[in-house]
């Protein structure tokens, strides 16, 4: 005959089974009741920082429009001659050029949903990676990845478009103030 070995659970009587069961019932219902308390601190939180967030995120973007104008105009007079960048003793500003952004050749000519037909039309092979299907549209980024040739791009209707732009980046020493 088999010997049948059972694992030791703590748990001798039927009425401490029960007890076990009603306590993990209290605690999961615990558990709920501080989760609850917890996000609605955190939310609570959120919105206070949030007023304080947005107000610093509109007085940065005013100070940085300022400093972008005045560093236009005065372009000489703060870079050493080819560069592009200087320091403070807190940041490194100057202008550099993002990502080129994919625009239309001529608004007049041809708008996306022209160019998602032209390609449809003259090129149905390249249509299922140059365009998103959902709704015909042009996917800019795979065309971007393409990296086709300006003389391409314009039979597209397209170009690529890149503006320099002005940038402030605070110095991550560790060694800033909270101001």
């Amino acid at each position: 005959m088999a010997r049948i070995k059972t694992q030791k659970t703590g748990i001798e009587t039927e009425a401490e089974f029960f007890a076990k069961v009603d306590t993990a019932a209290t605690l999961s219902v615990e558990i709920r009741r501080l989760e609850a308390d917890r996000d609605k601190e955190l939310q609570e939180v959120r919105e206070r920082a949030e007023v304080a967030i947005k107000a610093k995120q509109e007085l940065l973007a005013g100070i940085s429009d300022a400093c972008a104008a005045y560093a236009t105009e005065n372009r000489a007079a703060l870079f050493e001659a080819g560069k592009k960048s200087a320091v403070t003793a807190l940041a490194r500003f100057g202008f550099n050029f993002p990502a080129p952004s994919l625009v239309l050749a001529s608004s007049k000519r041809r708008n996306w949903q022209g160019v998602a037909e032209y390609i449809r039309e003259n090129y149905p092979r390249l249509a299922r990676f140059w365009l998103i299907w959902k709704e015909p549209e042009v996917n800019k980024s795979a065309i971007k990845a393409a990296h086709l040739r300006p003389a391409n791009l314009t039979k597209l209707g397209l170009k690529l478009q890149q503006k320099e732009t002005f940038f402030i980046e605070p110095k991550d020493n560790g060694t800033q103030s909270e101001q």
